[in-house]
């Protein structure tokens, strides 16, 4: 990359790995004392945040580290955990043509913006103004929202 060319990389994930918070309200420990086992499976709950995976999300990763009622009595904000990605290898910032919540999958198009996929619909998405072609897809999945012409943050895959 050539020095002060714009690169919408915000970080690499070589290992794998991305660092999310925790959904503190209706977790309790369980019988061994953990409120997130390492391993446990999780989802996107909203932004740079996971939750236990249950039925019909769309599974995250497992984590490689846990939260556990020795190191931490109540749950917080504050409390990070580290989610192996079964997919996804960088995250980058994109501009979203619509808005967008966290844990949308989503297409780029060939104008650089993100829109949610459908799977449903092979190679264009339509919006109010137009039917814009676009990649097969997914591309990626919605790690911070934000509203029409804002920037979010996609894990891609």
């Amino acid at each position: 990359m050539t020095p002060g060319k714009f690169s919408p990389v915000i970080s690499e994930l070589p290992w794998g790995y991305i660092p999310a918070g925790v959904v503190t309200t209706e977790i309790t420990p369980d019988a061994d004392g953990w409120y997130y086992a390492p391993g446990q499976v999780v989802a996107i709950a909203g932004d740079h945040q996971i939750k236990k995976a249950a039925s019909g999300d769309h599974v995250l990763g497992h984590l490689t580290n846990g939260l556990h009622n020795h190191d931490i009595s109540v749950l917080s904000t504050n409390d990070r955990v580290n989610v192996a990605l079964f997919a996804g290898r960088r995250v980058d910032t994109v501009i979203a043509s619509a808005a967008l919540t966290a844990g949308t999958e989503v297409v780029i198009g060939y104008d650089g913006k993100a829109s949610a996929y459908n799977p449903a619909v092979t190679g264009a998405v339509s919006d109010a103004t137009a039917t814009i072609s676009l990649p097969a897809g997914p591309h990626g999945i919605v790690w911070r929202g934000g509203s029409a012409n804002d920037e979010i943050e996609v894990i891609i895959y």
